[in-house]
């Protein structure tokens, strides 16, 4: 029987604004980067009259971003796929693992198909979906904005290398938005500058993600010391990030933190843009 294998990306905030919630959503501005961490995704035509969703080694819901997807394109996609998906995005890490499945799977139903579907339809299928999954029909370096549904793409950006920190937390950005609520701290997303987006690090969730998990905020502060180089937050949580300057001294930051018996996973990785992030 065919199958179709593709991928599934994961991203970073590279900064990130929240607003005073609207309606019970929070508007956002942030810079997404996409990197080349990924779930392998296959899809097989179904023997059954139904769709299915396999997870092969993470515990995830059975309702899920991409049987909201199959639902989302029910009235286009006329054939029944079995889809199994091997995670190597963790959850509640702030890495948009689930958004990525779904935007991956949406863009694959539209090709294998022959759907002919306008990125318009998309758009309005992936937000339905989850806030972050338009962005990643776009995938690269992108300002997102509104509930992230605005997505505009930033061209000529250099590449970056990262070195991850993703400890056994997760993070619920339900509570962790929450908790920004009770905290009452806000960003002015009306006075917000483009180039006040760039610089890498900003987080307007960290502060309630690490009152939320205290031994994420040790682990920031452990790893900072180990590599005397600013650690953030993505998102939500609960994966932290380095940015380094080459490749040379993302190796060395690596070593230094693989070597230190911290309570996390240590992974290096680099940005993409948005062709590859569509593979």
């Amino acid at each position: 029987m065919t199958s179709y294998s593709f991928r599934s990306y994961a991203k970073l905030n590279l900064s990130l604004f929240v607003g005073e919630p609207v309606d019970h959503f929070h508007p956002i501005r942030s810079i997404f980067c996409q990197i080349d961490l990924f779930d392998e995704c296959t899809l097989k035509k179904s023997s059954l009259p139904s769709h299915s969703v396999t997870f092969l080694n993470q515990d995830i819901s059975k309702k899920n971003t991409c049987t909201k997807v199959f639902e989302s394109m029910a009235p286009y996609s006329k054939t029944m796929w079995d889809l199994s998906i091997k995670k190597h995005i963790p959850l509640g890490s702030g890495l948009g693992g689930g958004s990525s499945n779904a935007a991956a799977l949406m863009r694959s139903l539209n090709a294998i198909e022959g759907l002919n579907l306008d990125p318009g339809a998309m758009n309005k299928m992936a937000f339905s979906v989850g806030s972050d999954t338009p962005y990643f029909l776009t995938g690269g370096f992108c300002d997102v904005s509104g509930r992230g549904d605005v997505v505009h793409a930033l061209t000529n950006q250099p590449p970056l290398c990262f070195v991850l920190l993703m400890p056994r937390i997760e993070c619920s950005s339900k509570s962790v938005y929450e908790c920004l609520d009770t905290r009452g701290k806000f960003d002015d997303l009306n006075s917000i500058k483009s180039h006040e987006m760039m610089p890498i690090g900003y987080n307007r969730l960290a502060e309630p993600a690490f009152h939320l998990h205290p031994d994420l905020l040790l682990l920031k502060q452990k790893a900072g010391a180990i590599s005397s180089k600013p650690v953030y937050l993505s998102g939500s949580g609960s994966t932290l990030y380095i940015v380094a300057n080459t490749t040379k001294e993302q190796e060395e930051i690596y070593q230094q933190l693989s070597g230190a018996s911290l309570p996390c996973n240590v992974l290096k990785c680099r940005s993409i843009d948005g062709t590859e992030g569509r593979t």
